[in-house]
C-alpha cells in the first residue's frame, strides 16, 4: 500500500485474523534526515496499529519485520550477505536514540 495517511489501512484490516506488515519505504538518497527513513516507517507502523485498534476485531496476531535500513551502511559497497552480526551505521542509528 503505498499511501500511509491517516485512516490509509482502515478498510484493509477489516475481516483478517492476521496481519504481516513488511514494507516500508525507503529513500536512501538522503539518509541525513530521519524524514527520509524513521518518520515514514513510524507513520506505517502506527498507522496499521490504529487500523488495526478501530477495525481489526478478527486480527489475532501482528507480525512486524525490520528493514535493509537496520544494516544498512551508506557508502560501505555492495554487500551480498546480511545477518544478524550486522547494525545500521551511526548515521540512521542516531535518530532512533530516545533522550
Amino acid at each position: 500500500m503505498a499511501d500511509i495517511q491517516d485512516g490509509a489501512y482502515d478498510e484493509a484490516v477489516k475481516g483478517v485474523n492476521g496481519i504481516l506488515h513488511i514494507a516500508s519505504p525507503v529513500d536512501l538518497t538522503n539518509v541525513g534526515h530521519p524524514d527520509t527513513i524513521i518518520q515514514p516507517a513510524l507513520k506505517g507502523v502506527t498507522g496499521i496499529l490504529n487500523a488495526t485498534a478501530k477495525n481489526g476485531d478478527k486480527v489475532q496476531r501482528i507480525v512486524q519485520v525490520s528493514s535493509i535500513a537496520s544494516v544498512y551502511t551508506p557508502g560501505a559497497g555492495p554487500k551480498k550477505h546480511f545477518d544478524e552480526k550486522g547494525k545500521c551505521s551511526t548515521e540512521l542509528s542516531r535518530f532512533t536514540r530516545r533522550t
